[in-house]
């Protein structure tokens, strides 16, 4: 089943104007100057995006653009960016109990892509999201991806994303939820040369939760930059983000952690944890927390590890008839298995990323 595009918006046809106005931060900052911003400005960002492919089940397509507006003023430059990139659009509402959005970009050309989902009040749903973009030439991958839960809704969420190894990303997610709402969240993305992934969570009604899960696996040169911003804009709230890493070879992976809590947002709970594994003394795994509290009445924590595998753990498992590279692949498993194991995914989906997660490191 396929979605008609909605006609271009004005914004839309002055995207170069647009690009020319913004201002990105100073490429002093390390994270950007790992980015080939030359390479970029080569490429045509207001040419129409290369969407091959997009196939739907559980999700009902509607014409509900609104949120644009919102995300045109978000103050975060890279949603502002991939909005003035010519991007396609499509909006769903969520339909039953679950659902599955298949998307593919083709192969070494432009991709950029919006896409607004919407879960409906006092409804449970499970949603399995994969999307792939490959090829070897050198080109961008621009997603973001908008998701609302209205009061009383649940989503058990996976995201697992694909980049071909000459591919720049960009990904922004962003998510709004209503009182009562929980939404669970799984995050996987794998390859890309060079990527940025930001999550802005933001929970605007009392007593919703939201709970983030990232694994990631580097080799090679890659490059990969997590951040997430947790926004508690409502009181009795909580939220809990978690990151896994796996660096090798000459890899370079960050996570940053940004809360916010303003004032008079009482009772709320935010925790987060980053957790990284180098398996090559010259791989690196950073982990940056930036809290922003206000408020009096909060339980906040925060907490970073990374270090090489066991010497202990490797021993044993090598006394125990193991090669040490076995063993080695073994630990790996344990270590990023763990948040695999998601009661909403579908065994053969989990799988298939869990071999994805592993061959790379093999």
């Amino acid at each position: 089943m396929m979605l008609k595009e909605k006609p271009r918006e004005p914004y839309e046809m002055n995207s170069n104007d647009n690009l020319e106005e913004m201002v990105f931060p100073p490429f002093k900052l390390e994270s950007l100057r790992k980015f080939p911003w030359k390479m970029i400005e080569k490429q045509d960002l207001t040419s129409e995006s290369s969407l091959e492919e997009i196939r739907f089940v559980g999700l009902e397509p509607e014409i509900q653009f609104d949120f644009l507006s919102k995300m045109q003023k978000n103050e975060d430059l890279f949603t502002r960016w991939i909005l003035t990139s010519n991007p396609s659009l499509r909006s769903f509402r969520a339909n039953g109990k679950n659902g599955y959005l298949y998307i593919k970009g083709k192969d070494s050309t432009r991709l950029a892509l919006v896409l607004n989902i919407t879960i409906p009040a006092n409804q449970k749903f499970d949603l399995d999201i994969e999307c792939f973009h490959t090829g070897s030439a050198k080109t961008i991958s621009q997603l973001l991806l908008v998701i609302h839960l209205e009061e009383g809704a649940l989503l058990n969420l996976f995201f697992g994303g694909e980049a071909g190894e000459e591919v720049v990303y960009f990904d922004a997610i962003h998510t709004f939820q209503s009182a009562n709402s929980c939404l669970d969240f799984r995050h996987l993305k794998l390859g890309g040369w060079k990527g940025k992934t930001f999550v802005y969570p933001v929970l605007e009604g009392r007593d919703s939760s939201f709970d983030f899960y990232s694994l990631g696996a580097l080799k090679k040169l890659e490059f990969q930059e997590l951040e997430a911003l947790v926004t508690h804009k409502a009181p009795s709230t909580k939220s809990h983000i978690e990151s896994r890493v796996v660096v090798k070879d000459r890899s370079h992976s960050i996570f940053t952690g940004n809360l916010r809590i303003p004032p008079k947002t009482q009772k709320v709970s935010a925790h987060q944890i980053s957790r990284g594994l180098a398996l090559d003394p010259k791989a690196r795994a950073e982990a940056i927390p930036k809290l922003e509290v206000k408020a009096e009445d909060v339980s906040c924590t925060h907490g970073a590890t990374v270090g090489d595998v066991d010497p202990e753990e490797l021993f044993y498992l090598e006394s125990r008839g193991l090669s040490k590279e076995e063993a080695k692949i073994l630990l790996v498993e344990a270590f990023l298995g763990e948040l695999l194991d998601f009661p909403s995914l579908d065994e053969n989906l989990k799988n298939r990323w869990k071999d994805k997660l592993l061959m790379r490191l093999n």
